[in-house]
């Protein structure tokens, strides 16, 4: 899964002339908070009560990938 990440996160935000790609991940996911890491996402925070599993409100993690300007 890294290197599909890491082949997709930069083509899809060439292709897309995208600045900001962002991904939601459970807390109990350390896998693909790792694998997001890995490949140049930052965690900037929870987002609380985002998703419904089993009848029960759950939180998601929020990473994102930026560039430093918008692309050309």
């Amino acid at each position: 899964m890294r290197r599909v990440v890491a082949t997709f996160a930069p083509w899809v935000m060439d292709e897309l002339r995208l600045y900001r790609l962002a991904a939601h991940v459970a807390p109990d996911n350390i896998a693909s908070a790792k694998v997001l890491l890995r490949n140049g996402f930052f965690e900037e925070g929870t987002m609380r009560c985002a998703a419904v599993k089993d009848d029960a409100l759950l939180d998601l993690r929020l990473f994102a990938r930026v560039r430093e300007r918008l692309p050309e």
